[in-house]
């Protein structure tokens, strides 16, 4: 078993049919050798360090791309049939070996293997008629999921977009046709919409189908909820202050993108990993979904330190700036975004946390929401993030995934890392969650120092939980304030990432412009405003890079759109259950033989074919609905009666937790 570096799956190293013998090969002196592994057109070279070039018998030539000893020949060749050859100076030329096309396409199935998220023919037969109902609701926007074959459909009340992924040139592209209506995507304005749906539905455990609320749809009565998706409303802040300058033209960027960013300025190089496309490339992270924006953050900095005010949006962030100078003072003299970042799609803190920690979408690092349905434990996964989070349920299912935070990659014994606060624990060595590493529970103490009483206290207004959240954002602040400077630890952060939810609780709870919201973000700005300061005094503004950014913005809920009870976890109809907006169907499916006028229908879970309900029964109806008949499962699980003359006739296969399923009066004829 051989462990692709810098990449979290294990590929056999074996001999691939059709490849030569590795028994005929061997080691020989000043002959280049090329040996199969599990990786779809993946080869091990041996015999020479390189420069490589390949050839092949049908003229294509040129420079080979090889990491860590392996030839990446389906990269360098995507599109050949034919047999190559590695040619390095002062050895001998390899074997030939066989290349094939289509071998990128297998990478991505065996990076992102479907499992049993998305909807087949039998789950969408089972919710047809039960789509135009939901999305005649106003809270509700658009309906994802995934068909059988990996393709993404997208509806809404006024248009179904039809997405598959194509491969050109050695890069995958997306191929859309609008099935009825027009595009949704380009109707409801989603930004980055295949994108980032493709990339939610590669995830072993996502959902059958995602409800897109309207971007104002109000939850449980709160007057703000955080939304992802909408242009003009899904962005967040995105300021760069301190060593270095970046661009000062800084467009629009992602979550994946700052990460790589983060990544490249504390020195990560390329190397082998799984690219946007979901193949091995040459990469700067294991998992890279995103790109390289220039001037995002300085080339090279000695430390950095990434600051989410949970749920600002780059709209709150615009109209109050001149109320906040902590914030104004970076924006002037570092780099902002002018169009801000794209967030979570789904809203979510966690799955944002965690593309700002590994660089990979939600879908590709495992963690798609704050709650969702663990399929391989057939239970509902908590990952509600805050003091009292999930956080091993966090890091299982980001180990699940072949992603790996920064943390992991660019700590080291000299490296001290630090997630504080919201921020997920993600194999850092020190995490104020949970109270584990170096200076990990110092900040419980700032209550009790007289010092304490100079930090922003609550205000008259906030009782019960405000109270608790003001508290805690203030000293988390406070804390990040202290640990830059070198005072709650004799070494600094090499990075940190410090998660600040007190905006996001206020605006959630009382608006995101409410002068509650506005006087949180407002103590967390003047903590950042001494911070400033005080970096500058010690010149640290020369060794730290500082970034602020959120998670998801919290916008303004209209009380005319109430989300539906059902919204946070509940049953949608008979068979179909939410959580967070997610859905998951469990539905029937059907083999159908007919012999001598008797029809024998075989009902089993669609997601258990071949295992028969023995508990199903089928009644017949005539055309007018009315009961005819009830038939109830044999031995064997089968359902057997005589075929109906009355070509009106159509039968209702059902069974507790199922969808009811509609037998065609077609289906039960001879």
């Amino acid at each position: 078993m051989k462990k692709l570096s810098q990449a979290s799956i294990a590929f056999l190293l074996v001999a691939c049919p059709g490849e030569p013998d590795p028994a005929n090969r061997g080691p020989a002196n000043g002959i280049l050798n090329l040996q199969g592994v599990d990786a779809p057109g993946v080869f091990e070279v041996t015999g020479s360090s390189g420069p490589f070039s390949y050839d092949c018998n049908e003229g294509s030539q040129g420079d080979a791309l090889v990491l860590n000893s392996l030839w990446l020949a389906s990269r360098d060749l995507p599109d050949l049939q034919g047999e190559c050859r590695l040619v390095a100076e002062g050895v001998e030329p390899s074997p030939y070996v066989q290349i094939r096309p289509g071998q990128l396409e297998a990478q991505r199935q065996r990076i992102d293997p479907r499992g049993d998220g998305g909807m087949g023919p039998w789950e969408v037969r089972a919710v047809d008629s039960a789509l135009a109902e939901l999305l005649a609701d106003p809270a509700l926007a658009a309906l994802a999921w995934n068909d059988a074959e990996g393709q993404l459909h997208v509806l809404s009340a006024s248009g179904h977009l039809q997405v598959e992924r194509v491969w050109a040139a050695g890069r995958s592209t997306f191929r859309a046709q609008t099935l009825d209506g027009e595009d949704p995507c380009r109707a409801l304005e989603i930004e980055h919409c295949v994108e980032r749906l493709m990339a939610f539905f590669e995830s072993p455990d996502a959902p059958d189908a995602l409800v897109l609320p309207h971007p104002d749809a109000q939850a449980d009565g709160m007057l703000g909820r955080t939304t992802g998706w909408k242009r003009g409303q899904a962005r967040v802040p995105l300021l760069v202050w301190g060593q270095g300058q970046g661009s000062s033209d800084l467009g629009a960027a992602e979550g994946v993108d700052l990460a790589l960013a983060v990544a490249r300025s504390l020195g990560r190089t390329r190397g082998l990993g799984y690219g946007p496309d979901g193949a091995l490339d040459e990469v700067y992270l294991p998992r890279q979904d995103g790109a390289v924006v220039e001037g995002l953050i300085p080339e090279a900095s000695d430390r950095v330190v990434v600051l989410v005010i949970e749920g600002l949006s780059q709209a709150t962030w615009a109209s109050q700036r001149a109320q906040l100078p902590g914030l104004s003072r970076v924006a002037q003299e570092g780099v902002e975004s002018t169009e801000g970042l794209l967030g979570a799609l789904t809203g979510a803190a966690t799955p944002a946390f965690a593309t700002l920690i590994t660089g990979a979408r939600g879908g590709h690092h495992g963690l798609i929401g704050d709650r969702y349905w663990m399929r391989s434990e057939k239970r509902t996964q908590d990952l509600a993030m805050g003091i009292s989070g999930d956080l091993e349920g966090v890091q299982g299912a980001l180990l699940r995934r072949p992603s790996e935070s920064l943390f992991t990659l660019l700590g080291g014994s000299e490296r001290w890392m630090v997630a504080l606060g919201s921020a997920p624990c993600l194999e850092v060595e020190s995490c104020t969650a949970t109270g584990r590493g170096p200076a990990a529970n110092k900040w419980r103490r700032i209550p009790e120092e007289a010092a304490y009483a100079a930090l922003p206290q609550p205000p008259e207004w906030s009782v019960a939980e405000s109270s608790g959240d003001w508290e805690d954002s203030v000293i988390m602040t406070e804390y990040a304030r202290r640990l830059v400077l070198g005072l709650g630890h004799p070494q600094r952060p090499y990075l940190m990432v410090a998660g600040l939810p007190g905006y996001r609780r206020m605006a959630e709870r009382y608006g995101p412009q409410s002068s509650q919201a506005l006087e949180m973000l407002s103590a967390i700005d003047g903590i950042l405003a001494r911070l400033v300061d005080e970096m500058v005094t010690r010149q640290l503004n020369e060794q730290v890079t500082v970034v602020i950014t959120a998670d998801a913005p919290v916008i303004q809920s209209d009380p005319q759109r109430p989300l539906p009870p059902w919204w946070m976890e509940g049953v949608v109809a008979p068979g179909i259950r939410a959580i967070n907006g997610q859905l998951y169907v469990n539905a029937l499916a059907m083999e159908r033989t007919v012999d001598n006028g008797f029809v024998s229908l075989e009902i089993t879970d669609a997601d258990a074919p071949g295992e028969p309900l023995n508990s199903v029964s089928v009644t017949l109806y005539n055309g007018a609905g009315e009961e005819l008949a009830q038939h109830f499962p044999n031995a064997d699980g089968s359902i057997t009666f005589a075929s109906p003359n009355d070509r009106e006739t159509y039968g209702v296969a059902r069974v507790e937790d199922f969808a009811d399923l509609r037998v065609s009066n077609t289906e039960l004829r001879r």
